[in-house]
């Protein structure tokens, strides 16, 4: 006798693969290598518009030097193309940040411990209506609250030195560990493997000196947006759904 599976047996089954097909939530970021060739790009861009204004109507495309300077903004932009990679970031889990934290004998990272937080001392008050006695005390208070404010105040700029460095050194294993992979223009790609990154410590800190802040913060920023904000993927432009659309 054949059993008919019940309802709640198909869902379950679906509901597992389902959940079998999940990923995690990712951003992709492009970087470009060589992002100083935006300036020569810039400086061709006004030397066409002069080279265009000057040139006459019966000079050839060919040889005139709008021509030459439009050849050399497409060798510009090919160069800039070439420099292109494609960083996929995935989000943040709560073991991500145990990781980073419990550092890692591969590359000889140590755990990384936050800087004990100052306190800023209280400044004593002095009761209403006090007493001679409150009066004195308060005196002998104030007196060690000041050599106590510039005792803090004289550490304040190296402690703002060493948060400083253990947020650098945090982000830095954090972006080091949610890399998912990294293709480049060449089209090589390098893909993580379990608890095998795509890039080391080393390389993220020369590739930031190389490329600057702005670009390199992009990682960070793709890495907390995945994270924290839910992807919404738009319907792709169909020409016949546009014919098809009353509207």
């Amino acid at each position: 006798m054949t059993t008919t599976p019940s309802i709640r047996d198909e869902f379950a089954s679906s509901f597992d693969d389902w959940i079998a097909g999940a990923t995690v939530s990712k951003r992709s970021v492009v970087i470009y290598g060589k992002a100083g060739l935006y300036a020569t790009y810039q400086q061709l861009e006004r030397d066409l518009a002069i080279a265009t204004a000057v040139e006459s109507p019966g000079e050839s495309m060919g040889g005139s030097e709008a021509s030459r300077i439009r050849k050399d903004l497409q060798a510009v932009y090919d160069e800039w193309m070439e420099s292109k990679s494609t960083w996929v970031v995935r989000a943040v889990s709560d073991a991500d940040w145990d990781a980073v934290r419990a550092g890692d004998e591969s590359e000889d990272l140590a755990p990384l411990v936050e800087p004990e937080k100052m306190e800023k001392p209280v400044e004593p008050v002095l009761p209403e209506k006090p007493t001679e006695a409150q009066k004195k005390s308060h005196t002998v208070a104030v007196r060690k609250y000041a050599k106590a404010l510039a005792a803090y105040e004289a550490k304040v700029p190296a402690y703002r030195e060493e948060i400083a460095a253990y947020l650098d050194e945090l982000n830095l294993r954090l972006i080091r560990r949610v890399v998912v992979s990294v293709t480049i223009g060449s089209g090589a790609t390098r893909t993580a493997d379990g608890d095998v990154p795509v890039v080391t410590i080393a390389q993220l800190r020369a590739l930031r000196a190389q490329i600057g802040e702005k670009q390199f913060t992009g990682l960070l920023n793709a890495a907390q947006q995945a994270t924290s904000e839910e992807p919404v993927i738009p319907a792709p432009f169909s020409p016949s759904t546009s014919e098809d659309d009353p509207t």
